[in-house]
């Protein structure tokens, strides 16, 4: 017995893969539509932060000589720390993230 709801059903109705259907829903679905017209503009803001993005990216996140010189003078006693100074820094530091009162 096979009822036909508005044409569809029956032995006109292809098979459905109950497997792959639901997986090519949501594939199409994710894919995103590219057309002639899409386009990106960057304002020159944008294209600075990226150069400097690009610049910070490819340098060494520590600087190994000046590392070895600060171990050097604190092994020699030609440097000192100032307690009282990384604190006054550190709040300078947290005064300025924070923004305007």
């Amino acid at each position: 017995m096979s009822n036909n709801i508005s044409g569809l059903g029956g032995a006109n109705a292809p098979p459905l893969d109950t497997r792959t259907a639901p997986k090519q829903a949501e594939a199409d679905a994710a894919a995103p539509v590219r057309r002639e017209s899409d386009r990106v503009n960057l304002t020159e803001s944008a294209r600075s932060i990226q150069q400097s993005e690009q610049a910070q990216s490819s340098a060494p996140a520590v600087n190994a000589e000046r590392v070895a010189a600060i171990r050097q003078d604190l092994a020699a006693g030609r440097l000192s720390i100032s307690p009282e100074r990384i604190a006054d820094g550190l709040l300078a530091l947290e005064r300025q993230l924070a923004g305007p009162a």
